[in-house]
């Protein structure tokens, strides 16, 4: 019996569902830069980047059971068009954990290199090879699909969506780690294509809004993967050592968007939780941390600024702190939601399943 619910879980897994892994690794970001500004702070950071290292070990094998025991659904989710983008975020997460587990390995090598740390600085090396492979592979694929669709004269613009924002993320955000690994050039060569994908997607889905209107209600949280893009762009250019302006500029650009998608997004807040409700974890948290960036570069920590200035080091902070407890109560709720929607699964009669 629960051998045949596993398996019929399997069945139900999509590639899509990688986002939780986003989300994870964009709370740990988000908490680990915290924990640097405030060095009192317990070191909450490792414990959520290997139950996100556990979370993503999960997922793989529920796809690779799913792939033995029936490839030809995989085969079919890649064939449709939005289900391809969303399939990116399998990719993603690769790249992501593996500056997780970078970060994890650099905590653990401030003492002495020992050999468990060398493994994760190498299984970090592997994920972000094929992470970021396969990321290039699947942008440069899904940029074939809708052009084949989009250039019939009957060009179905319902398929585009904001969840193709995913692939360009995905090139970006190959800088996190990849500078760090060595692979400086592949990381800038896909830098560079992710930032060239990302106005092209802004472009088709204008158009999709003026040609057919706007997404379904289902389909509303997605808009908030909009918000990646500038604030990955900016994590990415402080990695690359660009100068700070630029930076500032895309949070701001991030803020914006952010902003602008707020009377977009309101009709959600009376939504039943479906899994969509996962496109904001990642976004905000990208946001979030690239905002913690950048109070870090102010030089604002907790025990380095006098008189006035402590005030404002002091609210500045206390924001931070704010808006990371912000994105732990979002994480919380959408765990909670997604075991208790797993767990009804389970609890069906099995012809149901």
């Amino acid at each position: 019996m629960p051998i045949n619910l596993i398996k019929a879980a399997a069945q139900e897994l999509k590639l899509g569902q990688f986002v939780m892994v986003m989300g994870c690794s964009g709370l740990y970001f988000c908490v680990s830069k915290l924990e640097q500004l405030l060095p009192g702070l317990p070191a909450v950071s490792e414990l959520i980047g290997w139950a996100d290292v556990f979370l993503f070990g999960v997922l793989g094998a529920g796809v690779l059971l799913r792939l033995g025991r029936s490839p030809h659904s995989l085969v079919k989710e890649l064939s449709q068009p939005v289900a391809l983008c969303g399939a990116a975020a399998m990719a993603v997460a690769m790249i992501l954990l593996s500056s997780v587990l970078l970060g994890l390995a650099n905590s653990g090598l401030q003492g002495s290199v020992g050999f468990f740390d060398q493994g994760v600085v190498f299984a970090s090396e592997v994920l972000w090879c094929l992470g970021a492979t396969i990321e290039l592979v699947l942008s440069l694929w899904v940029m074939v699909v809708y052009a084949r669709l989009l250039l019939n004269q009957d060009g179905n613009w319902a398929l585009v969506m904001p969840v193709m924002f995913i692939p360009a993320v995905g090139n970006v955000l190959v800088v996190l780690s990849g500078v760090a690994l060595g692979h400086e050039t592949w990381s800038w060569a896909q830098f560079i294509f992710g930032l060239t994908l990302w106005p092209v997607v802004c472009a088709l889905l204008a158009q999709r809004l003026r040609v057919i209107g706007p997404l379904p209600l289902s389909a509303l949280p997605s808009w908030c993967i909009a918000v990646s893009p500038p604030c990955v762009v900016g994590l990415a250019l402080g990695v690359l050592k660009a100068p700070l302006v630029w930076v500032w500029v895309f949070w701001g650009t991030g803020l914006g968007v952010l902003c602008a998608l707020i009377p977009v997004l309101w009709p959600v807040r009376h939504q039943p939780y479906t899994a969509s409700f996962w496109a904001f974890s990642f976004p905000l948290a990208a946001w979030v941390s690239l905002s913690l960036s950048l109070l870090q570069s102010l030089g604002f920590e907790s025990n380095s600024t006098r008189g006035h200035q402590s005030l404002v080091a002091g609210f500045l902070v206390a924001l931070g702190f704010s808006l990371t407890m912000g994105v732990v109560v979002l994480m919380g709720y959408l765990s909670t939601k997604t075991i208790g929607e797993a767990l009804r699964f389970l609890r069906r009669p099995r012809h149901q399943t």
